[in-house]
């Protein structure tokens, strides 16, 4: 859906209710234009899209998570709590190393 078609879109009902007496439900979030975003509402009946309001892309919440840097943090793997270091020597005379 462009940004064009999305403010096409009549706005979501304050009590998210569809005309036609269906519910009106949260069905994605897309992209707006110039770092915004709106969330995207259907009808459960006639399927009738609503848009709801503008949100800067940095206010959604869900930002991309990443673990911690191994290598920065302490310069190695981290470590395994449920190996102990004789479990770890039997694996590796396992593997032949």
């Amino acid at each position: 859906m462009t940004p064009a078609d999305l403010a096409r879109l009549p706005r979501l009902p304050e009590l998210r209710a569809c005309g036609c007496g269906g519910p009106v439900r949260w069905s994605h979030t897309d992209y707006a234009g110039h770092g915004e975003s709106v969330g995207v509402y259907t009808c459960g009946r006639c399927g009738l899209a609503y848009r709801g309001p503008l949100r800067a892309r940095s206010d959604t919440g869900r930002g991309r998570r990443h673990a911690p840097d191994a290598a920065a943090a302490g310069g190695g793997p981290p470590e395994n709590p449920v190996l102990d270091a004789a479990t770890v020597e039997r694996l590796r005379g396992l593997r032949g190393g």
